[in-house]
């Protein structure tokens, strides 16, 4: 018995230790040209739209929510460079799978794989933690303002919320993409 306390004591020391040095990877960083320069990799990506109208009922506008779509997405193969001078490149292939809700109907669900082919500028905020994005392609997975989540020598991850009218709709769009740095 006394054996195995030894065991367990050297176990948990080991694991404290072990600890202490995944820490210094993920010591936040200053949000700057220098350090953000790099190749990444992209590990996750989540997306989730609504699309919502109004409608009147005995004189009062109500909204309501056409559809809904989450996506995720996965198998990234895409290089993702951000220069020191600026300006970002992302090419590659990744596999989105979306579960598109509409108000009436059935759940659809869809797997597409997509192409990327993006580049463009970017400045950073570091009062308000944000990256503006100036993406070549007015369609490109990253355009506009991103507020940065998490940053340090491993990890860049934000996040967008953004409202859009769309004619009489209103379309929310939110994502959230984690990059890993190699």
């Amino acid at each position: 018995m006394k054996v195995l306390k030894y065991i367990l004591v050297i176990f948990i020391s080991l694991s404290i230790t072990s600890c202490s040095d995944n820490e210094e990877n993920n010591t936040p960083l200053s949000l700057t040209n220098e350090n953000i320069a790099g190749n990444y990799n992209i590990s996750s990506l989540f997306l989730k739209t609504e699309i919502i109208s109004e409608t009147e009922v005995s004189g009062v506008n109500l909204p309501v929510t056409l559809a809904t779509s989450s996506s995720v997405g996965d198998t990234f193969q895409i290089d993702f460079i951000f220069n020191l001078d600026g300006t970002f490149e992302a090419k590659g292939l990744y596999r989105l799978v979306s579960t598109i809700t509409p108000i009436t109907g059935g759940t659809i669900e869809n797997i597409e794989i997509i192409e990327l082919n993006d580049s463009g500028t970017y400045n950073i905020n570091t009062i308000d933690n944000t990256i503006s994005f100036s993406s070549i392609n007015t369609d490109g997975l990253i355009n506009g303002d991103v507020q940065v989540d998490i940053f340090n020598e491993t990890t860049l991850s934000f996040a967008k919320y953004a409202e859009e009218e769309d004619g009489a709709n209103t379309v929310i769009l939110e994502y959230n993409i984690t990059l890993i740095k190699e």
